[in-house]
């Protein structure tokens, strides 16, 4: 599995991401477990949308053992971002009821879309968080976190492993 801190962000450039194993949603889990989590959610997204790489990640907060940011996605050449992302927050429906209130976000300088919304796990709801441009794909969810938190942390996150050459 390639590792979150380095993220070629477009199949037509050098472009490469150097972000670090600690940002601002948390340290990354290399426990067996969180690596279990990891490839489960990347293999999720492998399985229903056409990516040329993949990568899959847990961050842990130390200060809060419920806030744990599971992030997944990959790159390859979007075409229609928007419809990729919606499919890719599509993974999220069950039972449960799915992503509600989903709403477009500023994505921030690295542009394309981006959006959130809520969803429900067992009663517990959680934020989630996605973006899309032409060359990566990604989501996260942010247990324990508002909606805006959670936006701003993707950002945050997205800013630290996907640079443009």
């Amino acid at each position: 599995m390639p590792s979150p801190r380095y993220w070629s962000s477009s199949p037509r450039s050098s472009a490469r991401s150097a972000g670090g194993s600690s940002t601002r949603s948390g340290t990354l889990d290399t426990s067996d477990e969180a690596k279990e989590t990891a490839d489960y959610l990347r293999s999720t997204i492998a399985a229903k949308i056409t990516l040329s790489s993949t990568v899959g990640a847990v961050y842990r907060d130390p200060a809060h053992q419920n806030r744990n940011v599971f992030f997944f996605g990959g790159t390859n050449l979007q075409l229609s971002p928007a419809h990729q992302l919606d499919q890719a927050l599509g993974l999220l429906n069950d039972a449960s009821g799915g992503v509600t209130g989903l709403h477009e976000v500023p994505a921030g300088p690295l542009g394309g879309i981006m959006k959130c919304g809520t969803s429900n796990d067992n009663g517990d709801t959680m934020s989630v968080c996605g973006w899309a441009d032409n060359a990566s794909l990604a989501v996260a969810l942010f247990p324990g976190r508002t909606v805006d938190d959670a936006a701003q942390l993707l950002r945050d996150l997205r800013a630290g492993i996907e640079h443009r050459g």
